[in-house]
């Protein structure tokens, strides 16, 4: 699934509410930042199937936008995204946000984390055959948040930088052997800011291993 379609428009507002947020989106975000609530990572103002959302969880596939603002919700429910609308008047209804977010994607950390049944120390085996899940790597998650493939140049993939947005393809993404990726912006990008403009942070760069 592309999770998101950045164009260079959607980057700047994206960017521009990250840069300028508003009263609630911040207090929201000091709450809700480095895994504050339950364990849960949030993004904020991320570009999500072509709309810019107020915060995303992308291993819980939640939304969290405020009440009044403009989403469209079908899509996003459409591609198995939970839309989570939250009160614009915060402080005062802080708790009644906050709770709505664990409502949902805490509700599905938990899912997730239910072990199947045991029976006399050996777990069951399903009678139906389950197919295996495949495997998003992350070069195929940033191909999907930048919204363009890239061009081999010797061991590299170059890509159109989506912070300093040179007509050249200035951004070398390498995928090692561990499928781990390695990134550089020729014109001098820092990493963290390249990072934080995809909505990215630096565990995004290595692969998920399964525990």
């Amino acid at each position: 699934m592309r999770r998101r379609l950045a164009t260079r428009a959607l980057v700047r507002s994206a960017m521009s509410r990250r840069t300028h947020p508003s009263p609630a989106a911040q207090i929201l975000w000091d709450r809700i930042r480095g895994a504050r609530v339950d364990g849960i990572r949030f993004r904020r103002s991320s570009v999500v199937l072509g709309q810019v959302v107020a915060f995303y969880a992308p291993r819980q596939n939640v939304v969290v936008e405020f009440d009044g603002v403009t989403l469209n919700e079908a899509a996003l429910v459409a591609a198995g995204l939970r839309v989570v609308r939250v009160p614009g008047d915060l402080p005062t209804r802080l708790d009644d946000a906050l709770g709505a977010i664990r409502q949902q994607a805490g509700r599905v950390v938990l899912d997730r984390a239910e072990p199947p049944p045991l029976i006399q120390g050996r777990r069951t085996r399903s009678t139906a055959r389950q197919e295996p899940t495949a495997t998003v790597t992350p070069l195929q998650r940033l191909e999907s948040e930048l919204g363009q493939q890239g061009r081999r140049v010797g061991q590299d993939l170059r890509y159109i930088c989506p912070l300093c947005r040179s007509r050249r393809r200035t951004l070398a993404v390498r995928e090692l052997p561990d499928q781990n990726l390695w990134l550089y912006c020729f014109e001098g990008c820092s990493k963290p800011a390249l990072l934080s403009v995809i909505g990215w942070s630096y565990r995004d760069l290595y692969a998920r291993r399964e525990s």
